[in-house]
């Protein structure tokens, strides 16, 4: 319902004021989910949401034009430009594809089974579409009821295949389940790589990974950018190895690696064996722009100089996993989550 009061305010602005006031909305939006980028570079967290802020100052002139030019097709033209910029934001220099509006649906489990479909993209559309068929019913407009009736009737279908995929998924549940252990170590960002707290960082990690290993799981993992190093370094890779072997289970671990033909640095996630040896690998492919890349670095390169921006390189490939064998002990799902708080 968010965009009813603001595509009602559109429709009275002009378009420098309708840019102006969905460039506004778009600070406020971003600046209040995503200053966590302040951890990592505080420029970047400044910086960041008055890039991401110009979408939705984009969307506001279209959509003011498309009310006053077309009305009657607005209904479908205002979810049409949405989307458009939403996957445009979530490619462009990588891409951003957090906090789209089709997150704000994540527990309307019916609903988002469309994105099987169509995508995240299908969402955001119904989200945006169900809003501005509420605007043309509430202002009168032309075609108001037949914007409400499709409106009402794609969302039906959505919630209707939703009901339909989900049973069909019940019927087909595996019969065989494997039991899994997540850590989180919460170490406070600034500790993350400073030298001096990586002995403790491993201690932390070890004494969870004693406390999952009782539950017997078939696999453990690790968070991102969990060790404390790249896996280059010898003693980093041989006491991983370690770790892995002597937990009797299969390791999913997050941490920063390097081509030591190209010299680059990647975001990865390493699939450790019972054995301790490499199964998979995979390379984060879009990454968050200022606090894992610096994007346009003719214009932005100079942050590397002053603030420690982590400069990682995209991944090549998609990867998936393979799965790993049931532990001996049974084959009972389990998701038991140990986690340190400081």
């Amino acid at each position: 319902m968010a965009f009813v009061p603001w595509i009602l305010l559109l429709e009275e602005c002009t378009p420098r004021q309708a840019f102006r006031s969905g460039y506004l909305i778009g600070l406020i939006f971003f600046g209040g989910t995503v200053w966590w980028v302040g951890h990592v570079t505080v420029p970047g967290a400044i910086l960041l949401p008055a890039a991401l802020a110009l979408y939705f100052a984009a969307w506001g002139w279209l959509a003011n034009r498309f009310l006053k030019t077309c009305p009657f097709w607005s209904t479908l033209l205002l979810p049409a430009a949405w989307t458009a910029l939403e996957y445009l934001r979530s490619h462009l220099f990588s891409g951003f594809g957090w906090n789209l509006i089709a997150h704000t649906q994540w527990n309307w489990i019916e609903v988002i089974q469309l994105a099987g479909f169509t995508g995240v993209w299908g969402v955001s559309f119904l989200v945006v579409l169900v809003n501005a068929a509420l605007c043309g019913f509430l202002q009168r407009r032309k075609g108001g009821w037949a914007g409400l009736f499709l409106a009402g009737l794609c969302l039906l279908a959505a919630f209707l295949y939703g009901r339909t995929t989900l049973r069909n998924l019940d019927a087909r549940k595996p019969q065989t389940q494997v039991k899994v252990a997540l850590l989180q170590g919460n170490i406070p960002q600034p500790e993350k790589w400073d030298d001096a707290f990586q002995e403790a960082i491993w201690k932390r990690y070890e004494e969870l990974m004693a406390e999952a290993i009782k539950e017997k799981p078939a696999l453990i993992v690790w968070p991102e950018t969990a060790v404390p190093g790249y896996l280059e370094d010898p003693a980093i890779e041989d006491r991983l190895k370690e770790i892995s072997r002597s937990s009797g289970a299969e390791m999913l671990v997050g941490l920063p690696t390097e081509d030591l033909e190209s010299g680059l640095p990647y975001n990865s996630a390493l699939l450790l064996g019972r054995d301790g040896e490499e199964r998979a690998r995979y390379s984060k492919i879009h990454l968050v722009p200022f606090g894992e890349f610096i994007p346009v670095k003719p214009i932005f390169g100079w942050l590397k100089k002053f603030y420690p921006v982590a400069d990682f390189a995209p991944g090549k490939k998609w990867t998936v996993f393979p799965t790993p064998p049931p532990a001996k002990s049974g084959i009972s799902f389990c998701l038991p989550i140990f986690t340190r708080f400081r």
